[in-house]
């Protein structure tokens, strides 16, 4: 793979390491000398599943949001890696089925056009009639995007939950100033 790049790193799809039995992406250049002749290659692989479960959100947003390591090929995104993947237990020679993520609205339009020309940015999604934040990023190197996606209710009600708490610690200090106030009064 490295010796068909034009001097560029390659990016591998996903594959199952043998002696891990891990999945992993590798990351392949050849190693050229000034006269331009092919020495060789290098190369390095990075578990792909590593990468998703470094990401901490909210604990009250986990059970509803979902991430994704996503990469544009054709007229949808090949998912690479979910943050609920495991790994260490297919047998290494097994075939990776890729799944695909697509739909028709212009949301996913947007995204596409973001991610395949390495945006990054925050953007409010709907699919199947619910209203999603989505926000995303390129993986620095490589053709892959993360992309994180966390429904408007599961971030309103923590909201309303943080307003609810303030509202109780003003009432709070607001009836401790009044006794203090009759207290100095007094």
């Amino acid at each position: 793979l490295a010796l068909t790049s034009t001097g560029d790193v390659i990016h591998t799809l996903p594959e199952i390491d043998a002696s891990t039995l891990r999945f992993v992406v590798a990351s392949v250049a050849p190693v050229v000398s000034d006269d331009g002749t092919v020495l060789g290659v290098t190369g390095a692989e990075r578990f792909v599943t590593d990468v998703l479960h470094e990401i901490v959100l909210p604990q009250a947003w986990r059970s509803d949001s979902f991430i994704r390591v996503i990469v544009p090929k054709g007229d949808s995104f090949v998912v690479i890696s979910l943050q609920n993947m495991e790994d260490g237990t297919i047998d290494w020679n097994a075939q990776v089925e890729q799944e695909k993520f697509q739909d028709a609205s212009e949301d996913f339009q947007h995204l596409y056009q973001q991610v395949k020309s390495s945006g990054v940015g925050v953007m409010d999604y709907v699919k199947n009639d619910q209203l999603f934040t989505v926000a995303y990023a390129p993986i620095g190197g490589m053709e892959a995007s993360i992309v994180i996606w966390v429904p408007h209710d599961v971030i309103a009600s923590k909201a309303i939950a943080e307003e609810n708490v303030l509202k109780e610690k003003t009432a709070l200090n607001a009836l401790t100033i009044a006794v203090f106030s009759v207290i100095v009064l007094v």
